[in-house]
């Protein structure tokens, strides 16, 4: 069991922040990095909510991982809603990672007060990236607040790059008129729970909860687009994202209408949004965006199609190049998952009647890299995705193949970890 033991709230003058510190026990098989979940919020929200269903939240992928019940002090309570909420969000993760899981949270349930009258606005969870900017785009005018978390997908050890980051996202808000909103976790490294299968919407949406009296609504962009991507297992997920939340706040998930290409077509109308395109969280001295990932590759070759200069953008030039990123392809070193983002672009490739250098020959390197799923992308996947794209652990694999229960194997799992823990604590002690 993992147990919240009680709340430390922390107010600094200095850096003008509110810090919760949640003290944490649990025993050593579950893995924490650390013996404490921290948030950190501005000071100019002083009137915290809902901090029963902000750590739940942030903690419910690490308990589900580790099949291990959570339990709250008297001090922090739930909305008797949030059982239910959570009870829907163990039966999606069971049905998408072949599991049996019953997860017990163990808080007392807060007494239901009428709905408050303050003036609440709209949020946006942003980062910057195409699918953020996308969603800006259309919900401009019911978003006050953009929240830009620090240790996301920028690590809590980079404050440098964090800052670069937060400076340029800043102007972004002040440009458009909306107020940016830092806020710090350090769940995202608190236990080795994947972050891209399972933790990131509950990890993101779950600390905007406790700002409830001046929230209303919170946007969260879409990653993956149609009805084949939406049995794709994924921390943020049109069925997922709807269920964290507490009564005052309603969590929208925003873009699964829209393919990445139309996201960029899209922001091309107001080619200004272009600009701002921050693909990918490398760590460069200059920029945003390194043009030599999977993820500045994905976007740059939509630029590169609609003729836009890289000048007008927020990448280097050589990203532009699509001989450069048929050899990025070539190295055969992408995750599975991306296969739907450069599915969307090999169509939008042989759609584009635009002449480009490089242009067949990255077709080639799509079709190379793609193989059969592009072929499946086309015609619809039937029934289930590839094999390839269930993240289901080799011991829930190992438990099938032998027919036992759920978590039959869950003891070896353990032992074998706390033995790593051990002979880790020794060498470096």
């Amino acid at each position: 069991m993992i147990k919240v033991l009680d709340m430390v709230r922390i107010e600094n003058e200095l850096s003008n922040t509110i810090r919760l510190e949640f003290p944490l026990k649990s025993p050593k098989y579950i893995g924490l990095t650390r013996n404490r979940l921290i948030l950190e919020y501005p000071n100019v929200f002083p009137d915290l909510a809902n901090i029963g269903e902000t750590v739940i939240f942030s903690l419910l992928p690490i308990a589900f991982s580790e099949s291990s019940n959570i339990q709250l002090p008297d001090s922090l309570s739930l909305e008797v809603g949030t059982f239910d909420r959570i009870d829907r969000i163990i039966a999606l993760w069971n049905g998408w990672f072949q599991s049996d899981r019953k997860i017990k949270i163990i808080a007392n349930a807060a007494v239901k007060t009428e709905s408050r009258e303050e003036k609440r606005f709209g949020a946006q969870l942003f980062s910057g990236g195409v699918d953020s900017l996308a969603t800006f785009k259309r919900q401009r005018d019911n978003i006050k607040y953009l929240i830009f978390y620090n240790g996301a997908d920028i690590r809590l050890t980079r404050p440098g790059r964090f800052q670069q980051v937060k400076n340029y996202l800043e102007r972004f808000a002040q440009r458009y008129g909306k107020k940016l909103i830092s806020i710090t976790t350090n769940v995202h490294h608190l236990h080795s729970v994947s972050w891209e299968h399972v933790s990131h919407g509950c990890a993101m949406l779950g600390p905007v909860i406790a700002l409830s009296k001046y929230i209303n609504k919170v946007f969260i962009a879409a990653t993956f687009s149609g009805p084949d991507s939406e049995k794709m297992p994924w921390g943020s997920h049109p069925l997922l994202d709807p269920m964290v939340r507490c009564e005052e706040i309603e969590t929208i998930h925003d873009g699964f209408d829209l393919k990445r290409t139309e996201k960029v077509l899209l922001l091309n109308i107001e080619p200004e949004l272009i600009k701002y395109i921050r693909a990918c969280g490398a760590n460069v001295k200059k920029g945003n965006n390194c043009g030599k990932c999977e993820k500045c590759y994905r976007t740059s070759v939509i630029l590169r199609l609609l003729n836009i200069d890289p000048k007008e953008t927020s990448f280097p030039k050589e990203s532009f190049e699509l001989d450069n990123i048929s050899n990025f392809l070539s190295r055969g070193i992408l995750q599975e998952h991306t296969k739907f983002f450069w599915s969307e672009n090999l169509e939008f490739l042989e759609s584009s009647k635009q002449a480009v250098e490089g242009k067949e020959r990255l077709i080639a390197a799509l079709k190379d890299f793609l193989g059969d799923f592009y072929k499946f992308y086309k015609k619809g996947f039937s029934n289930d995705l590839p094999k390839s794209l269930e993240y289901v652990s080799k011991w829930r694999r190992i438990e099938k193949t032998l027919r036992l229960r759920t978590d039959t194997l869950l003891w070896i799992k353990r032992f074998l970890k706390l033995l790593k823990r051990r002979t880790y604590e020794r060498t470096f002690s």
